[in-house]
């Protein structure tokens, strides 16, 4: 099979990229990074690596020729940036989802897959906007053979600019962790768990469909915190910053979720079938809450 990955560069898909050679499929990268993609290439030399930004249509063709798979991963994710800059974010998140579906319905792929964020239900910043308006562009877009879904996560612990890798540098380098208040909540998923999550949702979706994952533990910034510096002097309290929620959800008030397979469950606007309150396993307030010392143990075993 022929995988294409966009931002595969990033976090997730350098670990996609991982596994599908590892199982001998062809990959092709699309990201714009040089040094990025450099550094794959160099330990992935069979990856056929194109070096394009999704905005620019005829490359997102190109790479979407004879593939039977997208994973459409490419974004600009920094919340803070967003609510600054929202007409980069509209253009790369809405119009390069536009495009990339566009392509992979042109090019007849067989799946097309989009990563969605625990941002996009109930959207309180620019950023979950685009990724709100991203999925309703991707999930409309159908030819009649190529399958549209996306599969929505949150706080990847261990990808790079995550909590804990900047809490990790600060306290390497003396510098006291930037904790917000009121205390925030927020969904705990390692990298392996979200490349587990996009296989099987690869494998399993019909198109139309948004998965979410059943059952994934949240935390307390504030305990981690309190795990990884006990010394609290050594904290700076700050307010949440712009569009910064204190709790996240996986599902919207106005959204209903049914069982899809195995611990992922599949979104359906309420439009569609009856009423239904979310279950509070997907809000990150009231969902199984790890301790501090959980969180930091998860992670030193990845």
């Amino acid at each position: 099979m022929h995988y294409l990955i966009t931002g595969g560069t990033g976090s997730l898909g350098r670990e996609l990229v991982k596994v599908f050679t590892k199982e001998g499929h062809d990959v092709t990268v699309l990201s714009r990074d040089p040094h990025k993609q450099a550094s794959l290439i160099n330990e992935y030399p069979m990856v056929r690596a194109i070096l394009a930004d999704v905005r620019d249509y005829a490359s997102v063709l190109n790479a979407c020729r004879d593939v039977h798979f997208v994973v459409h991963a490419a974004a600009l994710k920094r919340v803070e940036l967003g609510e600054t800059n929202p007409d980069e974010y509209f253009s790369v998140n809405v119009g390069g989802t536009r495009n990339v579906a566009e392509a992979a319905a042109t090019c007849d792929v067989r799946h097309a897959l989009l990563i969605s964020t625990d941002k996009a239900p109930a959207p309180a910043n620019l950023y979950g906007v685009t990724k709100k308006l991203a999925e309703s562009v991707w999930l409309n877009k159908s030819n009649g053979h190529t399958a549209f879904s996306a599969v929505r996560y949150g706080n990847v612990m261990d990808s790079n600019g995550g909590v804990w890798s900047v809490w990790q540098e600060r306290i390497k380098r003396g510098l006291p962790l930037v904790v917000r208040e009121p205390e925030p909540t927020r969904f705990c998923m390692r990298k392996v768990d979200a490349v587990a999550l996009v296989r099987s949702t690869l494998l399993k979706m019909q198109g139309g469909e948004i998965f979410v994952p059943y059952g994934v533990p949240a935390f307390s910034l504030w305990n981690l915190a309190r795990e990884m510096e006990p010394d609290e002097d050594k904290w700076i309290i700050e307010p949440l910053g712009p569009g910064e929620k204190q709790h996240e959800i996986l599902v919207a008030p106005t959204e209903y979720v049914e069982k899809a397979y195995d611990d992922v469950w599949r979104v359906l606007p309420r439009r569609t079938v009856r009423s239904q309150c979310v279950p509070m396993i997907f809000q990150s307030e009231r969902a199984r809450r790890l301790t501090g010392a959980e969180v930091v143990k998860l992670l030193e075993g990845t």
